[in-house]
């Protein structure tokens, strides 16, 4: 599968889509399926993959067009491009794990998945931006603040995973690092505004 991702990602650097999913359809799919991946989620695999680089330094053929509406440098834009969209560089290995997201099987076999996924990346994306709703700004700065950030993002693969006692843990963990972090940033608020309160 990463060497997949290698070839799709080289491949699809200033590639259009059709040409990008024939030529991997072509060079990577049947290894991946003669290694056991389901059929379908191995082309949906190789073709996510490809247009990866549509977002993704050096070439990052999307970033142009939106440097020149925001009237910014490319790389400016790539680079964040690259942080908000990390979480989409972790979603395709999902649809090799569990076939039923592509919605082949009966409607419940899908909502589960879908449901864990949902939530996986949901925490993948929050903790990318580093802005989480009821929450406010993740100050992810000195050991402890990338640990948590390390955490956070092994918490969500966790969830994403078909296992349900890995699912499981993996909620377990981000409940609590999120609850720490929570706590943590209202007692420094409260600290500021008794420091604010006693200059006054």
């Amino acid at each position: 599968l990463i060497a997949s991702v290698v070839t799709s990602y080289i491949l699809g650097m200033g590639m259009s889509a059709i040409a990008c999913y024939v030529f991997l359809a072509i060079i990577t799919a049947p290894g991946l399926v003669l290694a056991g991946v389901n059929r379908m989620a191995a082309h949906l695999f190789i073709l996510y993959c490809g247009m990866l680089s549509y977002i993704t330094l050096p070439v990052a053929l999307a970033v142009y067009p939106a440097a020149a509406l925001a009237k910014v440098s490319p790389n400016r834009v790539g680079i964040r491009a690259i942080r908000l969209g990390a979480a989409l560089f972790i979603l395709p290995f999902f649809f090799v794990e569990d076939p039923n997201l592509l919605l082949q099987g009966e409607i419940w076999e899908f909502l589960l998945p879908f449901t864990r996924i949902a939530v996986a990346m949901y925490i993948l994306g929050c903790t990318f931006e580093g802005y989480i709703i009821g929450i406010g700004w993740l100050i992810f700065k000195g050991l402890s603040g990338y640990l948590a950030f390390a955490a956070l993002i092994i918490s969500a693969i966790l969830v994403g995973t078909k296992n349900i006692l890995t699912t499981i843990i993996g909620l377990a963990i981000t409940i609590i690092i999120l609850f720490l972090m929570f706590i943590t940033k209202n007692i420094k608020y409260d600290i500021l505004k008794k420091s604010i309160s006693n200059y006054d």
